[in-house]
């Protein structure tokens, strides 16, 4: 009996996983995103689209740059099933180089609900 019980639940708990809602950066590979090359104290600034590629409605709760030079902007509605939306990341160039920073995805996401990507490029004179 405590078999059967305990093989039930896992059915049940594998069919809750199938039919989440999951987020995917489109146009990001390997889950990294170049904006580019700027000259000093420009922006540099790109949008990626997110693609709902689950079964159920895709909730963005958040993005977050990993500093304050990083600002962002995301579609706030949620994201039906084979939708998509988008992230928009501007990043300040007030320092010379190749640079590499980050932002957090927070979402309903069931399998990384705190998604996190890479932003890189390079500041010129």
């Amino acid at each position: 009996m405590k078999k059967t019980i305990l093989c039930i639940s896992f059915l049940f708990v594998g069919m809750l996983a199938v039919s989440a809602q999951k987020l995917e950066v489109t146009k990001a590979s390997d889950n990294s995103i170049n904006l580019g090359t700027a000259k000093l104290n420009t922006t540099l600034e790109k949008s990626v689209e997110i693609k709902n590629v689950g079964d159920k409605p895709l909730i963005i709760t958040n993005v977050q740059g990993s500093c304050t030079c990083t600002v962002t902007d995301f579609t706030k509605t949620p994201i039906k099933p084979g939708k998509t939306g988008f992230i928009k990341v501007k990043q300040a160039t007030s320092v010379l180089g190749k640079f590499t920073k980050s932002i957090t995805i927070d979402s309903n996401d069931a399998t990384n609900p705190k998604k996190q990507i890479l932003i890189s490029g390079e500041v010129t004179q």
